[in-house]
């Protein structure tokens, strides 16, 4: 859900830049040892890590540059 949110939130970047950056960390906080995420409701891993990629490639650069190594 988190990644829905950034994904609906990331065109508006001003407006929605310190709930984007609580999105992206909240994203990166639950992501597996092995780079995954959880399935949620699709049985498809790879649909959870296509959602998180759009999500994750879709913030601008001042919110993923305060990201750094995550």
């Amino acid at each position: 859900m988190a990644a829905n949110a950034i994904l609906a939130l990331a065109p508006d970047p001003d407006r929605y830049a310190p709930l984007l950056h609580r999105a992206a960390l909240c994203l990166l906080d639950v992501q597996q040892a092995d780079g995954t995420f959880e399935r949620s409701w699709s049985l498809a891993e790879t649909h959870g890590l296509r959602r998180a990629t759009a999500a994750l490639t879709s913030l601008p650069s001042t919110i993923t540059a305060v990201l750094g190594g995550r």
